[in-house]
């Protein structure tokens, strides 16, 4: 029994050690939060490249939502009437059409 406990206790031991190296790991390296973004993507001068999608018009309101990945994205916007717009972003290009959603009240 006490072989058990001593081997438990060892285990316990063991485990905070490693928790203990995780938490000093954690803490010491730069999570990047305090620089800049473009510090952040490379040591050099950051050169952004814009690629010119289309054009929405005004009238679709702001864009309230973005999502999406690899090229392929759903842009939501909305007016001052509450009518949310949907539009695909599909292979950079923006298509000329919209889904129109109009809420009841």
């Amino acid at each position: 029994m006490k072989q058990f406990i001593a081997g438990s206790l060892t285990g316990i031991g063991i485990v905070g050690l490693i928790w203990a190296g995780l938490v000093v790991f954690v803490y010491s390296t730069d999570s990047g939060q305090n620089a800049p973004i473009a510090a952040a993507q490379s040591s050099k001068q950051v050169q952004w490249r814009y690629t010119e999608a289309g054009t929405v018009p005004t009238e679709f309101g702001e864009v309230i939502h973005v999502n999406g990945t690899s090229g392929n994205y759903t842009l939501v916007f909305q007016d001052t009437e509450k009518v949310i717009r949907l539009v695909d972003l599909r292979g950079g290009k923006i298509p000329p059409r919209a889904i129109s959603i109009k809420r009841k009240y």
